[in-house]
């Protein structure tokens, strides 16, 4: 007979989640999966304002998640930002930056804002655990994220 597949919820277990996702991690285990990715989506953004607070005090962070963005990771493409989500000195790392940048956009507009204002669409656990996934790294590449170093990009 061959093995069973793992369960999402098995393999959560086995995951090695970014430690901000705990209470995320905690309500995927309750069943309450779409309120799983809503929290980890809702502490990523509220980590990410705390990271430009302390990295960039001369940003305010009180203001739109798209406002905050523009003015602390940049614009547009080729700007030079004020905070980066690594070293900023090569053209490769200028391309990660921006495209991390924009999956924060994504991750907002995707998962925080439809499950926060009353979206109602069933989360299946797989999918579930695969957005914890995705914003775990999220989360993995935002402890990386500081100013940019003079001469950057």
């Amino acid at each position: 007979m061959p093995p069973r597949p793992a369960t999402p919820e098995l393999l959560l277990t086995l995951w090695d989640l970014h430690p901000e996702l705990g209470k995320a991690q905690a309500l995927y285990l309750d069943g309450y999966l779409a309120d799983a990715v809503r929290t980890a989506a809702d502490g990523f953004i509220e980590r990410l304002r705390a990271v430009v607070a302390e990295q960039a005090s001369e940003i305010r962070t009180d203001v739109g998640l798209a406002q905050l963005l523009e003015t602390a990771f940049g614009a547009r493409r080729g700007e030079q930002p004020a905070l980066s989500w690594n070293d900023y000195s090569s053209t490769s790392e200028e391309r990660e930056h921006w495209g991390l940048t924009q999956l924060t956009r994504g991750l907002a507009s995707a998962l925080r804002n439809p499950y926060s204002h009353g979206y109602e669409r069933p989360m299946p656990a797989r999918k579930a655990l695969l957005w914890l996934g995705f914003i775990s790294v999220m989360h993995e590449e935002l402890d990386g994220a500081g100013p940019v170093a003079a001469g950057g990009g």
